[in-house]
């Protein structure tokens, strides 16, 4: 699991700020107390992931719609209509 510094400071009318930096996004938000500041910042954490979440999902969406054609080498298809013709053909 990895883990955050949450980088805390106090305005001069008592709000606290928090920010922090999760894979190069700043966030940041503010709060009258430690403990709301601790649950907004969770809660955009938390906003993060569902997006992410979401893309991964759109992804897998747009995936399940590709249809894969497969080809086969039309001079190995004649190889093998070639031996199924000696096999015929020796009366077996």
């Amino acid at each position: 699991m990895k883990k955050l510094s949450l980088i805390i400071e106090k305005s001069k009318d008592g709000k606290l700020w928090g920010r922090m930096e999760f894979d190069g996004d700043l966030m940041v938000d503010s709060a009258n107390s430690l403990d709301s500041l601790e649950r907004k910042m969770k809660k955009l954490l938390q906003e993060r992931a569902k997006a992410i979440e979401q893309i991964i999902n759109n992804l897998g969406q747009e995936l399940i719609g590709i249809k894969v054609a497969v080809l086969k080498n039309e001079a190995a298809i004649k190889s093998k209509n070639a031996k199924r013709e000696i096999v015929q053909g020796a009366g077996i």
